[in-house]
């Protein structure tokens, strides 16, 4: 970052260098949010250079900014700016300049809109509605609470003591080497540039997902759902209020899973022949539990039959982890979720297919299910 006649600029990643309006940098341990750093023509002083550190509420949003400031070599904690906010976020008395743009509940907001991004749909506070309808259209719980019918509804009207979840879709389960080798299957589906962008992210419940670098592990890439389309469907899985649970299982191990009362006391090998099955259930049916063959066991060859030059087709867990997860798409957002096998097959193969492309666009491709 460089100040060029009191503007402050930056080098792109294509090498030019841009002018930067006033923005922040955000500093997270793993989803606790705990320091920011302002950049930008309000912030040209170096003095204000320093981390100020965000004061959270129970539901995470920010409402004060702490500095620590010097006198006779000793650091005094001061309150700079403090944030009023109405029950669904609408500030009140807002500060007349302010570069904080993460406010409601941890969640972006837009400065010109007063917008906030909840990952897929964006919040209005003055509204205390979402401004787009939830993407599940019916749920089976619909029937026990009726605020669930309301598709534009925050929190289920209660945004003192609920929030609306978002982001973490694809956890990561087992122990730290099979978490490793989920991580790696995807990094593996995505490709070897994309694959920087995901890493293993801790949450508060103590449960393992899959997190993005927005721009990359330096901040200064292109969008990781902008690097090819695999990236582009599982960032959509990812950012996705619903989740999947991925677990590493060896061939001839009983998958432990019950779902819906249903026990599959079966293993891996007598459901499927790729090395990996995606098993659907729990409430509403919409629970979804990805079963990938340990990578160290190998997997099949695609039968020559089922592909487009008539060769057997090699597989690897990036491959067999694209295909699954194209399944978990259509699950996921598919207007009508019950199975419609055809299409749902059709997503799996598409998936797969460009994982397959990734690095040779003429590489032969998958055509039979």
């Amino acid at each position: 970052m460089k100040t060029a006649g009191g503007v402050a600029t930056r080098v792109d990643d294509q090498g030019h260098v841009v002018f930067v309006d006033d923005h922040s940098f955000y500093f997270f341990e793993g989803e606790d949010l705990i320091c920011q750093q302002d950049i930008g023509a309000l912030v040209q002083d170096e003095s204000q250079y320093e981390p100020k550190f965000l004061l959270l509420d129970h539901l995470g949003s920010t409402r004060a900014e702490l500095v620590f400031t010097e006198s006779g070599g000793t650091f005094s904690p001061i309150i700079q700016e403090y944030y009023d906010l109405m029950p669904y976020g609408e500030l009140i008395s807002p500060p007349m300049e302010s570069n904080e743009c993460k406010l409601y509940t941890g969640k972006n907001r837009d400065k010109e809109t007063c917008f906030d991004y909840f990952n897929t749909r964006f919040f209005v506070s003055f509204l205390m509605r979402f401004i787009s309808l939830d993407r599940q259209f019916f749920q089976t719980r619909m029937i026990v609470d009726p605020q669930y019918f309301n598709l534009f509804i925050y929190a289920r009207g209660n945004p003192t003591k609920y929030l609306d979840p978002t982001g973490k879709a694809i956890e990561l389960t087992g122990n730290e080497e099979q978490r490793k080798k989920q991580l790696n299957a995807i990094k593996a589906a995505v490709g070897f540039q994309a694959g920087t962008y995901l890493y293993e992210n801790k949450a508060k419940n103590g449960k393992f997902y899959v997190g993005i670098y927005t721009n990359g592990p330096t901040g200064n890439s292109k969008p990781f759902e902008k690097m090819n389309f695999v990236a582009k469907e599982f960032s959509q899985i990812i950012k996705d209020k619903q989740v999947a649970h991925m677990s590493i299982v060896r061939s001839t191990e009983e998958l432990p899973l019950k779902i819906s009362g249903k026990e599959f006391g079966r293993s891996l090998r007598d459901l499927c022949a790729n090395g990996a099955s995606t098993c659907i259930g729990g409430e509403d049916n919409r629970q979804v539990w990805v079963f990938l063959k340990d990578p160290t066991e190998g997997y099949q060859d695609t039968p020559g039959e089922w592909m487009s030059d008539g060769n057997p087709g090699e597989n690897n867990a990036g491959f067999v982890t694209a295909h699954e997860f194209g399944h978990v798409h259509y699950y996921f957002f598919s207007e009508v979720f019950y199975k419609n096998n055809i299409r749902n097959n059709e997503s799996a193969l598409d998936l797969e297919n460009t994982a397959r492309q990734l690095n040779n666009i003429y590489a032969p491709i998958r055509v039979v299910h």
